[in-house]
């Protein structure tokens, strides 16, 4: 298991399983607008498209293994911590002014 592919490359630089994707959706004209992953995949997505949402729900821990965001204890009165994302509040405003209806060109 994991010795099928052991590095890939796009545009002159390594990529992991986010470059493929990223790769394929834009050449059908897809945008993409939110990456959920671990910290190594959002840091990818970012490289690629800093105009997508990512956010972090598990930490890489070497290449088989992650480690979970821990949840925020529930009670009452408490807040949950803010999401990581590599957007501003203004970019993400933006995102949701998108008109997402017609995803595929003509």
């Amino acid at each position: 298991m994991g010795h099928e592919i052991e590095a890939m490359w796009l545009d002159g630089r390594p990529v992991g399983e986010v470059g493929p994707a990223h790769a394929t959706a834009a050449a059908l004209g897809v945008p993409v607008a939110v990456l959920t992953g671990d910290d190594r995949a959002c840091e990818e997505m970012t490289a690629w498209d800093t105009s997508a949402t990512t956010v972090a729900v598990k930490y890489a821990r070497d290449r088989f293994a992650a480690e979970l965001r821990p949840r925020a204890p529930a009670s009452p009165g408490s807040t949950p911590p803010p999401a990581p994302t590599t957007r501003s509040a203004s970019a993400s405003a933006t995102l949701a002014d998108h008109d997402f209806s017609d995803p595929l060109p003509p």
